[in-house]
């Protein structure tokens, strides 16, 4: 049982070692406008990458949307704005 803790504060540890050394990384060198623009770039790709893989099939599932009647009149409005246009 032991071990097991240790392994998991271990992993646990990972992490914070990683942060801590990546912020003094940050503090130590220039960051230039363009590198700063690619960082949050692929940080939002990962964010949006993540809700479409993990959450997006749980909550469709949750609601199951094509079930409920306002979703169907929402549906049916926009095939008629689609059809006027």
């Amino acid at each position: 049982m032991m071990d097991s803790i240790w392994l998991v504060l271990g992993l646990a540890l990972l992490p914070a070692l990683g942060n801590f050394s990546g912020g003094l990384a940050a503090e130590a060198s220039r960051t230039t406008g363009r590198r700063l623009n690619y960082a949050l770039h692929g940080a939002a790709g990962l964010v949006i990458a993540v809700v479409a893989v993990e959450i997006m099939p749980r909550v469709l599932e949750t609601l199951s949307l094509g079930n409920r009647p306002r979703f169907r009149a929402g549906r049916h409005c926009l095939r008629r704005y689609r059809e006027a246009r």
